[in-house]
Parts: structure tokens; sequence; C-alpha cells
């Protein structure tokens, strides 16, 4: 056997295996990076799908908050004595007119089922008569050709089967209104209604109200969801639905752009994939001009051995040069090969730290067993607030708030001992200065590819604390808005109930007036955000009203501190000083020229003689017609006096009928109204 016979079969030349080599060194660098980009992309995806099945959610809430509005009115008004007797008189009229253009011109009726119109709305009161339950209309014309129109109705209770029902018609502009004032930053909101009829868009609503919507078919067996569909113009579109909670079928959606979409993650996966290309490229193209240089020394040398052999016997002088040139030009080769497979390693090696502490969310590698920490990034470092040479070698649970750590420390064991492959956690950090800031990630282990051992474990935390203050705004601002609409049906329903009705344009008069007096109120609560308002401007406010000109207003003085009241405190007394006003417009110092009044208040400051602090407010009407003394029967505005100042702010209310005129002192708490 020939030592050419030895180990016969086929061999790879160096090209080839330099070529493989080098794959193999970046073709698991490509692989981690397309994870890493594939993670991305799905994590862009979600967050937008995210984004649009929130704004869909919040858009739903406005509008159903409307509709409760629309429905609480209804209620009102089917709950009135005057309604449950039946009575159809110019009172009653002028009432739901009124009642009507508070609510921003709504249409107010009492039908009967035998009345019932052809329309939508009839068919909307026989399926309230035969449920007994409220309901909502879908989108229809109020005669043929006519205005659109949308009908809210509740059945008027009876002692037997009720037959009637207060409807409540709006124009279904408003409802593209609650759209707008949403202040969408993109895409473009549209309603439908059970038919699937577009009922509202917050932009081009005039277009396309009363069309069919296009994305309605899709929105079939869905409560909420995103699909993507076409819009009115035919482009493409990914929509966020949410059926709404009053009226069947109604549902609303939030649209953008596919195209906006795509673009929000197709971006990094194109990168890759052209950089893998050129990677791959790059690789085999170097690994080749590198086989060539190194193979022409190893190539040399094999000559130089052939010929060694072919000598047989050649001299010392010879065999010397041959064996110093040989192991010269392999250990050379084998050298620069070890450099840049190391220089390949420390590539690898700098981009996952490069990746590792530049990277946008807060991540850390920890210790399995003990859970110190290792390594930290500067975005970890600013999450908990601390350098990273005080984080280096602590545990990691010592920066999550202590109610949560024995939770956490349970998952970690679990997740380390392989009982949980991943870790999730949604959890507060605990800054130096005592503040806590709200993440959400996970934890992996990195296993030994020898022992299969966890190694050690690698955290991806992101901050939410942004996005929970956004969800309780949002929670916050729609409870607070279900409580004002129902405090101001409350006054409402109190001031009808109070208001005597022994003469229909009178009772419309002081209803209308009342509603003035909270009208006023809100104004200045609205121009505050609802942070109060001061009580000089509360006083000027309702005063002005009945001051008809300058000269009138010189008749009045005012003078006090400056008295910032709550939004309850400002409703109670303007609607005092509504009827202090009235008063005096009518029988007091304003009903004669040369009348005057003085209101004043000051505060006095908490005492052990007289408790709390408190706000003493004086009315003090001088000049008018004289007063023979108090009246024979509390009237109206004192029980309104009452009812806010005492029952409402725990407050006391003197009046004093002196022949010079009428003075009325208020003590409130200012615990009650700050």
């Amino acid at each position: 056997m020939t030592p050419s016979s030895v180990g016969r079969g086929r061999r790879w030349g160096l090209s080839t295996y330099l070529i493989a080599f080098g794959l193999a060194l970046l073709l698991p660098v490509l692989a981690l990076g397309a994870v890493s980009a594939w993670q991305v992309a799905q994590a862009y995806q979600g967050a937008f799908a995210g984004r649009l099945r929130d704004t869909a959610r919040a858009l739903s809430l406005a509008l159903d908050a409307e509709f409760e509005i629309l429905q609480a009115a209804a209620m009102a008004v089917a709950s009135a004595p005057a309604v449950q007797d039946q009575r159809d008189d110019a009172m009653v009229r002028a009432w739901l007119d009124g009642l009507g253009k508070a609510l921003d011109d709504a249409r107010i009726a009492i039908v009967a089922e035998r009345d019932a119109p052809a329309d939508a709305s009839g068919a909307l009161v026989r399926q309230i008569i035969g449920s007994g339950k409220p309901g909502v209309s879908n989108l229809y014309e109020r005669q043929p050709g006519g205005a659109l129109a949308v009908s809210v109705g509740v059945p008027i209770p009876s002692p037997g089967p009720s037959n009637r029902v207060v409807l409540v018609t709006i124009d279904p502009l408003r409802l593209a209104t609650v759209l707008t004032a949403q202040r969408l930053t993109a895409g473009v909101a549209g309603l439908a209604d059970g038919q699937g009829v577009n009922v509202a868009r917050s932009r081009g609503n005039d277009r396309f109200v009363g069309a069919p919507a296009p994305w309605y078919g899709m929105a079939t067996g869905l409560q909420e969801g995103v699909f993507q569909g076409r819009n009115f113009e035919g482009v493409e579109i990914l929509f966020g639905f949410r059926r709404l909670n009053q009226g069947e079928g109604w549902g609303v959606v939030i649209g953008e752009p596919l195209a906006a979409y795509k673009a929000s993650w197709q971006p990094p996966l194109l990168r890759l994939g052209i950089g893998a290309v050129l990677a791959i490229a790059l690789a085999i193209g170097a690994a080749a001009v590198l086989a060539r240089r190194v193979l022409a020394p190893v190539r040399a040398l094999r000559r130089q051995a052939e010929d060694v052999a072919t000598v047989g016997t050649a001299g010392a002088e010879v065999r010397a040069a041959v064996a110093t040139a040989a192991p010269v030009a392999e250990f050379e080769a084998l050298r620069l090969a070890l450099l840049r497979a190391d220089s390949a390693l420390r590539s690898s090696a700098a981009e996952f730290r490069t990746a590792f502490e530049q990277a946008a969310i807060a991540m850390f590698q920890a210790e399995p067993a003990t859970g110190l920490l290792l390594r930290v990034n500067a975005a970890f470092c600013a999450l908990v607030g601390r350098p990273g040479a005080e984080l280096i070698g602590r545990p990691f649970l010592d920066f999550i708030v202590v109610e949560e750590r024995a939770a956490i420390a349970q998952s970690w064991v679990r997740m380390t001992s392989g009982a949980m492959p991943v870790l999730d956690m949604q959890t507060r950090t605990l800054r130096p200065d005592g503040e806590t800031r709200w993440v959400s990630g996970s934890i992996s282990p990195i296993r030994d590819p020898g022992t299969g051992m966890v190694a050690r474990t690698l955290a991806a935390l992101q901050d939410t604390t942004e996005r929970k203050a956004a969800e309780e705004r949002q929670l916050l601002m729609t409870r607070e808005l279900d409580h004002r609409a129902k405090n101001v049906l409350a006054v409402v329903q109190a001031a009808l109930r109070l208001t005597p009705r022994t003469d229909a344009a009178e009772y419309a008069k002081a209803v209308e007036g009342r509603i003035a007096a909270l009208a006023r109120a809100h104004t200045l609560l609205a121009q505050a955000r609802w942070a109060g308002a001061d009580l000089r401007a509360v006083v000027e406010a309702e005063l002005t009203a009945f001051l008809s000109d300058t000269a009138s207003a010189t008749r009045v003085v005012l003078e006090g501190p400056v008295v910032t009241l709550s939004p309850a405190a400002v409703q109670a007394l303007s609607m005092a000083l509504h009827e202090l006003a009235t008063n005096a417009t009518k029988h007091g110092a304003l009903a004669v020229p040369g009348g005057d009044l003085q209101v004043s208040w000051s505060v006095a400051g908490p005492s052990l003689a007289s408790g709390p602090g408190r706000l003493l407010f004086r009315w003090v009407e001088r000049g008018g017609p004289a007063v023979e003394g108090p009246p024979s029967r509390r009237g109206f505005g004192s029980r309104v006096l009452q009812a806010t100042m005492r029952d409402q702010l725990g407050g006391q209310v003197e009046q004093f009928w002196l022949p010079a005129g009428l003075e009325c002192s208020i003590t409130l708490p200012l615990d009650r109204i700050s």
C-alpha cells in the first residue's frame, strides 16, 4: 500500500472550506438579526393594531355617553307628572321646547302607538312599546326627501301596558361633532347604524352621510376587532372596530391607510434582506480572494516537498531549507485564519454589545441562581434612576416595589428551573426618590449549548408609565362626563319639580331663568376646566343678567376677598343668587330707579368658639319699595335658598325684612365650598 492510496476519497478544496467557514460565522448573526427584525416588525404591527382598537374603544365610549345623555333627558321627561297625566297644554309644550333647546336643538315629542309615523321613528315607537325598554332608531328621513335624523326613545310608565313613548330626535351632525371633538391625530372615524348606513364621519361627513358604510359587512359577528377593507374612496384601509352599547347593531370604526400600516413594519425587514444578501456576497468574495492568497504559498511548499520526495536522499542543506520554508507558510496561513475567526467573533460580540447598550428599551443580564445583575444598559439605568456601577452585583429585585417582589421571585425560580419558558411580567420599578415607574416586558433564560443549563438571563423591559397614565386619564374623563351629565339632569329635574305650575307662561319663564342661571355657572366652570370659579365672577355673572345698562350696574356694589368655589358650590350659589336677584328685580331695590344693592363677603378663620373656617355672605337692599314685614307664607325663592345653602352646602340662611329693605345673611363652611 502506497502512501498515496491511504484515506482516498472526495476532498474539498481550501477555498470551499474558507467560504463555508465565512458563511458559518455570518449566518447566525444574520439569523439573530432576522429574528430581531421580525420581532420588531411584529411589535410595530401589534402597536398599530392596538392603537386602532384603543381609539375605537374611546370613540364608542364618547358616543355611548352622548346617547346616554339623550336617553336620560327622555327618562326625565317620561317621569314628569305632567307627561304621565297626559297633559298636552302650552306649558308642557313650552317645557319640551325649552328642554330640546338645552339639548342643542333636539326635538322632544310624546308619541302614542296609534300616532306612530311610518318611518324608522315609528318602528322605534312600536319596538319600545312591545319590549318596554329604551331604544335607538336607525338613520331615517323625517319625511320623504327631508332631513336625516336619529331618535332615542323611552317608554312612559303607566299603571297598565305602556302605549306612549318619549322621542328625542337629533340631527346626525351632532354625532359627527362628537367624533370630531376627539381630536384624532391620524385616520378617519366613522359611525354606522344597525342597517350598515353611514351616520357620521370625522371628515367628509356631508359627502357620505346616509350612504352604506363599506366596512360594515366585514364587522358582522364582531364586538370589537381590527380588519382590512376599503373606504368610500376605494382606498385600502386597516379598520379598528367597536360595537356601541347603545343602539342595536351600531358600530364605530377608526381607519388608517393600509400603506401607513405596512410602512410601520416593512422597512426593517427590507433593510435586513438587503443587508443579508450584501453580507453573503461580500463573504463569498472575501473567502475566494483569501483562498487564492493562502493557496499560493501552500502550493509552492507542496512543489518543494514533491521535489524533495523526487530527490529521495537529498542533502541536509535541501532538507533544512524545505523544513524551514514549509512550517513558516503553514503557520502563517493558520495564524491569519485564526485572526479572521477572532475578528468575526469580536465583531459579533461588538454588535451584540452595541445593540445591548444602545437599545431604547431597558435591558439587563442576571445570574440565574441569585438574580444578581451582571450587565445593564443605559436605558435600564435611566429607568431605575441609578448609575450602572451601583447596579452591578445587586439583585434585580431590589429595584422592584416591595409588594410585588415575592410573586416575581416565585416566577423567577420556575423559569430558571425550566418549569416556565419565559417570565412575562408587568410591574413597577422603584427609583431612589421613591418614584415608581410601570414597566412591561419579559425575562428569558440563556442556556449553555453544551450542558443545556441556564447560564444567565436576559431581560427586556419597556417603560409603560405614560400609557398607564393615559388609560387612567381616559377612565377618569369617562367617569367625570357621566357624573356631570347626571348632576346637570338632577339639578334641572329639581328646578322643574320645585317651580310652581299655576301659570304656564310664568312656569316657562321661571324654568328658563333657572336653567339660564345654571348655564352661566357651567360657563364659568368650563372656562376654568371645572377646577372651580371665583366668587366675585359668580356674583357678577348672575347680577349682570338682571341689569340692562351701565347706569343700572352702578347701583350694585360688590366687596370681598378672592374666594375660589368648588363646582358644586358654584352651581348651588348661582341658583341662590338667581332667586335673590329675581326677588330684588320684582319686589326689591332693583325694581325702582333709586334702589341700590350691596353684596359683600368675608372669610372667618377657624377657632374654638366658631368651629371650622366659614364664608360670611351678605345681601343688603336699600332704596326700594317699603317692606312691611316678613311675607305671610314662605315663597319658592326662600325654599330654593334653604335647599341649596342649607341642605346642599350645610350652611345657614337668615332673612330680615327691614323697612329699609331686605337683608339676607348666608354662612357657609369653607370645607364644603372650597
